[in-house]
C-alpha cells in the first residue's frame, strides 16, 4: 500500500522565509521517499497595504507552491497580533476548514501529520475527527515547555493531544513533559531529530573560515539559532564579561524579536566588538560557519531536541549548551561537550575557556552523530502503519 500523508502545519518553508521549519520540511522530504506527501501550511490573513512587521511578509506568500519537490498550499487564517493568543486555534479552524475540505477529499489521505501542538494540532485533531482521519501531533519543545504556562492554552493542548492516535516526541525529557499533561505515556513516541549526514560534515576549519570571512587565527564560538527569549542569547552576550580568552570572536547566525535588544545591550556592556551578527543564512551556509569555528555554544532557556548540537556535532565541532530539555540525551560525554545551567552568564564564560583551552578529537565528535532524516521518516511510518488500513 502506498501510503498518502497529509503533513499539516503552520511551521513550514515559504518564499519569504526558506528556512521557516527547515526541520519539519526535511522529514516531509525524507517521507517522500516512501510515500505521498502533500503538505498545507496555513498562514496569518493581512493585508499587503499595511505595513504591520513580520506579519505583512505573509501577504507574499503564494496560495500554492512547490517546495523542493513538496506541493504546498498555504490557506490564510484569521489571526488577532498580539491579541487574543488563546482564541488562535479557532480563527484557525474555522478560517481554514473549507481548505482542509478540499484538499481531503482530492486527495484522500490516510493520515494527518501535524506539528506543533497550538494552534495548529488543535485544528488538525478538530479536522480529522470531523472526517475521520488518524491524527498524528508533533511537539517540538516550545509548545510544550512554553505555551502550556498560559492556563487556557495548556486546556486546549492537554484536549488536542488526548484525542490525536499518537503524540511525536523529539526527546524523552519532552515526553515528560506531555505525559504530565495527563497524556497516557503509551500514545506517546519518542522519534528524536535527524539531520542531513552528507551535508553536515567535516571541514578543514582554514577552508571554512576563508569561506566565511574570518580571521584565521581567531578563536571564534558560534551560536546559531532564533533570536527570541527561550534561546537566551542575551546570556552568551552577559558571559562576552567574563571570558578571559583572548581575541575571542563570537558568531551570532539567525536573527528574530531580539537582535535589536541584543544589539543593545552588547554596546552596554562594552562586548559588541567581539560580537558579529552575521544575520539569516541560508541552511546550506550552515556547515561552514559550525566548521569555521572552536565551539558551538547553546544558552537555550529550554529546549526539545535541538538540531543545531547535532549539526555541530557532525561538523566535528564541540559544543557548549544549557542543561536543558533534551540537550543532555545527545551530549552523553564529556568527549562531545560541556553542559552548564541556564541562566548563568559566569559559569557559561567558563565553559568557554575551558573548551577553548582543551584539545578536542572532531573525528570522534562527528561519530556520535549517525541518524539520518531517513531514520526519522521511516519511525514515523512505523508508528503509522498501526493507523492505516490495510
Amino acid at each position: 500500500m502506498n501510503m498518502k500523508i497529509l503533513l499539516s502545519t503552520g511551521i513550514f518553508p515559504n518564499k519569504t522565509d526558506i528556512n521557516r521549519g527547515i526541520y519539519i520540511f526535511r522529514q516531509a522530504a525524507a517521507l517522500k521517499n516512501h510515500c505521498e506527501v502533500i503538505a498545507l501550511a496555513p498562514v496569518p490573513f493581512f493585508p499587503s497595504f499595511i505595513k504591520f512587521r513580520k506579519y505583512s511578509a505573509y501577504s507574499k506568500i503564494p496560495r500554492q507552491d512547490n517546495i523542493s519537490g513538496i506541493d504546498v498550499a498555504y490557506p490564510r487564517y484569521f489571526v488577532t497580533p498580539k491579541i487574543l493568543r488563546s482564541l488562535h486555534g479557532f480563527f484557525l479552524l474555522a478560517s481554514v476548514f473549507f481548505s482542509y475540505r478540499r484538499v481531503i477529499k482530492r486527495y484522500q489521505p490516510d493520515l494527518i501529520l501535524g506539528f506543533h501542538a497550538y494552534p495548529y494540532g488543535f485544528a488538525n485533531v478538530a479536522i480529522a475527527r470531523i472526517f475521520n482521519l488518524p491524527v498524528f501531533i508533533g511537539c517540538r519543545g516550545s509548545d510544550i515547555n512554553y505555551l502550556t504556562k498560559t492556563f487556557w492554552r495548556r486546556k486546549i493542548i492537554t484536549w488536542t493531544l488526548r484525542r490525536c492516535e499518537k503524540v511525536l516526541s523529539v526527546s524523552e525529557s519532552l515526553k515528560d513533559e506531555i505525559v504530565k499533561l495527563g497524556i497516557d505515556e503509551a500514545r506517546v513516541a519518542v522519534i528524536p531529530n535527524g539531520i542531513d549526514l552528507e551535508l553536515f560534515a567535516r571541514t578543514a576549519k582554514k577552508k571554512a573560515r576563508q569561506i566565511i570571512g574570518m580571521d584565521e587565527e581567531a578563536p571564534i564560538c558560534v551560536c546559531v539559532g532564533r533570536m527570541s527569549p527561550e534561546k537566551g542569547v542575551d546570556v552568551v552576550v552577559r558571559a562576552l564579561e567574563h571570558v578571559q580568552t583572548e581575541g575571542l570572536r563570537l558568531l551570532l547566525v539567525g536573527s528574530g524579536s531580539e537582535e535589536d535588544r541584543l544589539k543593545t545591550l552588547a554596546t552596554q556592556l562594552n562586548v559588541d566588538e567581539k560580537i558579529m551578527f552575521a544575520g539569516e543564512k541560508a541552511y546550506t551556509e550552515i556547515p561552514n560557519w559550525l566548521c569555521a569555528s572552536d565551539v558551538l555554544v547553546l544558552p537555550s532557556r529550554n529546549e526539545g531536541h535541538p538540531n543545531a548540537v547535532l549539526e555541530a556535532l557532525a561538523c566535528g565541532v564541540p559544543v557548549i549548551a544549557s542543561r536543558v530539555g533534551g540537550v543532555p540525551e545527545i551530549i552523553t560525554s564529556p568527549e562531545l561537550g560541556l553542559l552548564v545551567d541556564p541562566d548563568n552568564p559566569v559559569q557559561l564564560a567558563r565553559a568557554i575557556d575551558q573548551a577553548l583551552a582543551r584539545r578536542w578529537d572532531p573525528e570522534k565528535i562527528s561519530g556520535a552523530v549517525k541518524r539520518s532524516w531517513n531514520s526519522v521518516a521511516q519511525d514515523i511510518l512505523r508508528e503509522a502503519s498501526d493507523y492505516i488500513e490495510k
